[in-house]
């Protein structure tokens, strides 16, 4: 039976959310394949091979900062789920709602706890209900109804899109511990959407 553990990250080091403490927990695990928020072309061969195995200089993504980390005691299979990047309706919505206080406070509460508390904040059920307020007050502060429809629209894709590439890879590589290294934000509905596929 193949297991897989999904582990809530950021995408670039805050506080005790780093690469050193993902590699500790990817460690505990002992995963034989890691499934990662990352475009194909997020690691490349020279940044593998040349980079980091001759220069010991370690890749800027947090997730694959770690990767390289444990690579040093344990061979670890790299999956990159990605097909596209986030749409740019993403960054436009969010531009304009960090322009607003009640959005960017909770924003700032949400990064202060992970700098404190890293992973064991991001993998809570505290994060996931930070997160939710933080989809409903932008949902409640975007005027523009088309982008937010549109914006939903995007991260139900880029999601869906991401659990496809998981269980396509899942019938093709033998494992039997897995993880897969997604951004905090996605946690909720990532979790959601596999209990629904596991009723189907």
């Amino acid at each position: 039976m193949k297991n897989i553990t999904l582990i809530s990250t950021v995408h670039k080091e805050m506080g005790h959310a780093n690469a050193v403490e993902l590699a500790k927990i990817l460690l505990s695990i002992n995963p034989e394949v890691i499934f990662v928020e990352a475009l194909q072309e997020t690691y490349s061969n020279y940044e593998k091979n040349i980079l980091f195995q001759e220069f010991q200089v370690f890749h800027k993504k947090l997730e694959i900062n770690a990767i390289e980390l444990l690579n040093q005691f344990m061979p670890i299979e790299y999956v990159p789920v990605l097909d596209f990047e986030m749409s740019d309706f993403f960054e436009t919505r969010n531009e304009k709602l960090m322009e607003i206080f009640e959005f960017k406070n909770l924003v700032d509460k949400i990064n202060n706890l992970t700098c404190l508390n890293g992973f064991q904040f991001l993998n809570s059920a505290e994060c996931v209900k930070l997160h939710e307020e933080l989809a409903n007050i932008g949902t409640k502060l975007t005027d523009d109804k088309e982008i937010q429809q549109q914006y939903e629209l995007a991260i139900n894709h880029y999601e869906n899109s991401m659990l496809d590439n998981i269980y396509k890879n899942c019938e093709t590589l033998e494992f039997k511990k897995a993880v897969f290294i997604c951004g905090s934000g996605h946690r909720k509905k990532i979790i959601d959407k596999v209990n629904k596929y596991n009723q189907s």
